[in-house]
Parts: C-alpha cells; sequence; structure tokens
C-alpha cells in the first residue's frame, strides 16, 4: 500500500468534502477513521484544515502528518483505502456534451467550471 498517495487522498477527500458540504454516511466515515489516527497537534492541523479547506499549505502538512500514523496503523489505512473505493465507485460520474450552434447551454451536476471556446 502506498501510505503517502492514500494519506493525500484521504486529505484531498476530507478538504473537497468540506468545501463542498459532502461529508456524508461514507465520507464521514473516512473523516472519523482519519481523525482518530491523529494526535495533539495534528489534530490542532486538522481543526486548521476544516477552517481553511482550499489551503494547499494546511493539505500538505496535515497529509505529510498523516502518512506515519498509516504506517502504524495498517488494519485503519486499510479500512480508510476502501472507503475511499467504495465511494470513488458510487460517485463516479462522465459529463460529455456535444452541441452544435450558438449561444447552446448545457449543464449537469457541475459547479465552479470554465469552458473556454476559441473560434
Amino acid at each position: 500500500m502506498d501510505y503517502i498517495e492514500l494519506a493525500k487522498t484521504t486529505v484531498e477527500f476530507i478538504s473537497l468534502g468540506i468545501i463542498g458540504g459532502t461529508l456524508k454516511e461514507i465520507g464521514k466515515d473516512v473523516y472519523e477513521n482519519t481523525k482518530q489516527l491523529l494526535q495533539g497537534d495534528e489534530l490542532v492541523l486538522l481543526s486548521l484544515l476544516e477552517e481553511n479547506p482550499k489551503s494547499e499549505d494546511f493539505r500538505k502538512v496535515v497529509s505529510e502528518r498523516l502518512v506515519p500514523r498509516l504506517i502504524e496503523n495498517p488494519e485503519t489505512a486499510s479500512k480508510i483505502s476502501e472507503l475511499l473505493q467504495k465511494i470513488e465507485l458510487n460517485q463516479i460520474k462522465k459529463n460529455t456534451i456535444s452541441q452544435t450552434g450558438d449561444s447552446n447551454i448545457a449543464i449537469q451536476d457541475t459547479t465552479n467550471s470554465k469552458i473556454t471556446i476559441q473560434k
């Protein structure tokens, strides 16, 4: 298991969940399992991440601090990995738009996107 990648994915997932308000059910389990691994000042860092989920600096630091905790607790690391895989399978969506003409509008479960069309 690649603990560094798992830590990055977990922190990214938690950050995006906080931003989008989607830490529910399985997502909440990922968060709770992650929080249980952290100790002392690491919990303070997680709280700061919760307050500033868009901060790349906080994401990086929490991710770095999470790696040794995942290594120390392989059972919990496996559980988090399985939960993230379940979420991935449940939430994969493919948006495809094919349009012809001028002044077309198409929206499907899309937020914060940017489309640039050059002629």
